[in-house]
């Protein structure tokens, strides 16, 4: 059971609102996700079973939208968690939370540290209000494939909006960033890949690569410039 299980059997389990039926199994990771649709107490397994749903067994069954809807579901549940987790009630248990945060993650924070900032943020009254969850910036693209020689389709990140989500929300410094600063890798029209900040460590990969003459490529038309007007191509690099 992963951290955020621990943590939620740790507070006695959390209310969530769980958005849909979810049957999916997966016997080489010993996976197996069996949720009811509705508004009920989860426990730590019942949590890690929501957030790593994605599809049924059935694969047309599942978030249209795949991995983004997953984040969305994951997200909502954060939300309920940390809601919950600021209860004054769970004063007493800030010990226990923190023994299973040290226990699962990799920090230079000592343990009165980390005690302090809890009791600062149930004690001094943070409410959601305060807290925002933010997704990578993205839209869908066509992508020429290394691996599967045609092209494929990605979600790929907005690059003039990451920029904008880096300056405004991310970065603690009053340095205004500009593309340059962000190593945001992309494959060109060619197959070649490039970086925004004009350096491709793996010279290999900046060459482009052997493709058939006459590739299998969707109908839709695959973008060659950035629909931001970015200086850089807009596709990920395929891997």
């Amino acid at each position: 059971m992963g951290r955020r299980g621990q943590i939620v059997d740790a507070m006695g389990g959390v209310w969530f609102d769980v958005p849909r039926n979810m049957n999916y199994d997966d016997p080489y990771q010993d996976l197996h996700i069996h949720q009811e649709k509705g508004y009920r107490l989860l426990t730590g397994d019942d949590a890690m079973q929501v957030l790593r749903y994605r599809h049924d067994n059935d694969m047309r069954y599942g978030y249209p939208d795949g991995d983004l809807g997953r984040i969305k579901t994951q997200q909502a549940f954060l939300t309920a968690m940390v809601d919950q987790l600021l209860q004054i009630k769970n004063v007493t248990k800030i010990n226990q939370f923190i023994q299973v945060f040290q226990n699962n993650v990799e920090t230079d924070l000592s343990f009165q540290n980390i005690l302090w900032f809890a009791q600062q943020a149930i004690l001094g009254g943070l409410s959601m209000e305060n807290v925002e969850f933010v997704t990578l910036p993205n839209r869908t693209a066509s992508c020429w494939s290394r691996t599967y020689h045609n092209y494929q389709s990605y979600v790929v990140p907005s690059a003039d909006e990451l920029l904008e989500l880096v300056n405004t929300k991310l970065s603690p410094y009053t340095e205004v960033f500009t593309l340059s600063d962000l190593d945001i890798m992309s494959v060109n029209s060619d197959g070649s890949i490039s970086s925004s900040t004009g350096h491709v460590e793996d010279s290999r990969a900046a060459r482009p690569p052997v493709k058939p003459t006459t590739p299998s490529k969707p109908e839709e038309e695959t973008p060659t410039v950035d629909e931001n007007g970015n200086p850089i191509d807009p596709t990920p690099a395929c891997r």
